[in-house]
């Protein structure tokens, strides 16, 4: 990695990316907020989302109420500081006051490119930004690091604020409608994500909707997830925080997306069965997409983390054999080897072509077209057991969760929406399409959302 000989600092996602960099370049000194370099650069680290949505009564007083005249609510997008981030927001804001140049090396993926381009708007910054993606943190793979213009990237962080802010639009506003036309004082919840979620899970259970064949996919954190659950009955949070621990120690590629850059050569140096290079490179080429082992470890893993572990090498080696067989002319499905109706769930979100009835919208989808995002879909989950809208015993939507969708417009149920929906998003973070445009058609969307549930309601 060089950078400019300008005072600068580098801002990752987590502490134990910054320490991966850290034990890469050399720890001249580490306290609990920044680490030091030998060649004195700074590395300083975010540790999750420091700006939260403002609420409808922090935009307006009189949205705190939910009143009809009100809708639709309609705001620019607006972030303010979470209250118990502001001590780490003013120690990186004390670190730019006494530099130039920032390198941005937060997680490769549009949330970790959004989270520290949105902290640096926040606090208004006007100096240099290199972006430094890291799809791997093996010390190889951080050597030949070279931070480049931070401009392209930009992309990534305006498809996550349309993604942010459009899924806030639709739920305050359906929410509110929908409880308001129901004359009920417990409010009705709806979302983007959430209704077709729902509505998901009750059309999983219907004995006229079977289970169409498995596709090809690739093997990403939800089939990760799955994996784990079946073999050890690991939580799928548990595995996410044990893939999170293997990438920061360079172990494995980064697991929560499907932007990644491997090195093939370095794929086959680091497995426990022998590979030929001249297969690794197409069956790395069959495999994009999914997890990948790095690097064998040189310390005793955590249970979790051991269980993560030998599933993506398992996986990997599944790989390896129908490729030799098959001269690694295709990519090849992922087949469980048991049922484990919680494992399946977690397939069925991370691919939707499985469940959208129209062949047009099936054509055009691919494997990153899932519903919900990695790191949230388990929060998502928990969050319709504790409601009571799905029993997580059975996974079949309760009464609850059938009345929660009895008068939402249909459009919100169909999932083949999610694939429009997403790959809109996707041409934001492409930058084949303008954000304004994409939130123009938002809050056309929310108004027709609205007028629909109203004929509804007068039907």
């Amino acid at each position: 990695m060089n950078i400019e000989k300008r005072e600068a600092i580098i801002l990752t996602s987590t502490r134990g990316m910054a320490h991966a960099l850290g034990r890469r370049f050399g720890v001249r000194s580490a306290s609990v907020s920044e680490i030091v370099t030998r060649k004195g650069t700074r590395i300083l680290w975010t540790g999750g989302p420091l700006l939260r949505h403002c609420t409808p009564g922090e935009y307006r007083p009189r949205w705190k109420d939910y009143r009809l005249s009100d809708l639709p609510i309609l705001p620019d997008f607006r972030l303010k500081p979470i209250a118990t981030a502001r001590d780490r927001i003013k120690a990186i804001q004390d670190a730019l006051s006494a530099c130039d140049q920032v390198i941005h090396a937060g997680s490769p993926d549009a949330g970790g490119q959004f989270g520290i381009d949105i902290l640096l708007d926040h606090l208004d910054w006007k100096g240099s930004v290199q972006r430094m993606p890291l799809p791997s943190l093996h010390p190889e793979d951080i050597s030949e690091a070279r931070p480049e213009s931070n401009t392209p990237y930009r992309a990534w962080t305006e498809s996550e604020k349309c993604r942010m802010h459009a899924d806030w639009l639709i739920g305050i506003n359906l929410s509110r409608m929908l409880t308001l036309t129901a004359n009920q004082s417990t409010p009705i919840p709806a979302g983007r994500v959430m209704t077709p979620l729902l509505a998901l899970i009750r059309d999983r259970a219907s004995p006229q909707n079977l289970k169409p064949e498995s596709v090809i996919t690739p093997f990403d954190t939800a089939h990760l997830q799955a994996a784990c659950l079946r073999s050890a009955g690991t939580p799928p949070e548990k595995t996410l925080m044990a893939a999170q621990n293997l990438y920061e120690a360079g172990l494995i590629s980064y697991p929560f997306t499907n932007h990644r850059k491997l090195n093939p050569a370095l794929w086959s140096a680091h497995h426990a069965f022998p590979v030929d290079l001249h297969q690794v490179e197409p069956a790395v080429t069959a495999h994009a997409g999914g997890l990948q082992i790095l690097a064998m470890p040189k310390r005793p893993l955590k249970p979790d983390e051991q269980i993560v572990f030998e599933a993506i090498l398992a996986r990997e080696s599944q790989l390896r054999q129908e490729c030799s067989r098959q001269g690694c002319t295709r990519q090849t499905a992922h087949h469980p080897q048991s049922t484990h109706a919680l494992a399946e769930l977690y397939e069925d979100m991370a691919d939707l072509r499985r469940w959208v009835a129209s062949p047009e919208l099936r054509a055009r989808a691919d494997d990153s077209i899932q519903l919900g995002m990695p790191r949230s879909r388990h929060t998502m989950l928990a969050k319709v057991f504790k409601d009571g809208f799905v029993n997580p015993s059975t996974l079949r939507i309760t009464h609850k969760g059938e009345s929660a969708l009895a008068h939402v417009p249909p459009s919100m149920l169909d999932l083949g929406a999610i694939i429009l929906w997403e790959s809109a998003i996707s041409a934001v973070a492409q930058g084949s399409l303008d954000a304004d445009a994409f939130m123009r058609r938002i809050q056309s969307y929310v108004g027709s959302l609205l007028q629909e549930t109203q004929r509804r309601k007068a039907c």
